[in-house]
């Protein structure tokens, strides 16, 4: 059991590494932290851009900068914003929330449990037993991140939703 245990620990931390490489290659990709410096009107001299480059550390080698990334993660250094600001200062009151969230959805999803599964073993092979196991099977089967965006859209919307292209709102 023990060798079994330190094999999924290892496999976790392979499935960790690749996944954050391949994050980070796609962020690196699509994303310039220099765009927005682009489209200013004056547009800032080559210089400045050389500069900023050389400071970020967008000169150096994809892998050097995978590598640089890397250990200041695993170092608890997650670098700055675009301002300025360590990001750590803003992690974790954002965690705060998201682990209530978290909570809260962990009780309602164990009460409604709780509830379906006394009713489907008390109604056996009744209409409300197959209903909630057939809701069941649904609720399992739907992507997860579309349904949150649903949920966010419709429970969570204020009962507000956009009415043309001016951005017009009013209430449902």
């Amino acid at each position: 059991m023990f060798f079994f245990t330190i094999r999924r620990l290892l496999a976790s931390v392979l499935v960790l590494l690749v996944s954050s490489f391949l994050v980070f290659a796609l962020c690196a990709a699509s994303f310039d932290p220099l765009e927005r410096y682009y489209t200013q009107n004056p547009r800032p001299p080559e210089s400045f851009f050389n500069n900023l480059r050389e400071t970020l550390g967008l000169n150096d080698n994809f892998f050097v900068r995978y590598w640089r990334w890397l250990s200041g993660v695993l170092t608890g250094d997650f670098g700055e914003t675009i301002n300025g600001t360590p990001v750590v200062e803003q992690l974790f009151p954002r965690m705060l929330v998201t682990g209530r969230m978290i909570i809260g959805a962990i009780v309602i999803a164990v009460l409604l449990a709780i509830i379906v599964g006394v009713i489907g073993a008390v109604r056996q092979y009744k209409a409300s037993d197959y209903t909630f196991t057939f809701i069941a099977y649904i609720l399992i089967a739907l992507p997860t991140f579309w349904f949150a965006a649903l949920l966010k859209e419709y429970v969570a919307g204020g009962g507000q939703r956009p009415v043309r292209a001016t951005g017009a709102l009013h209430a449902r």
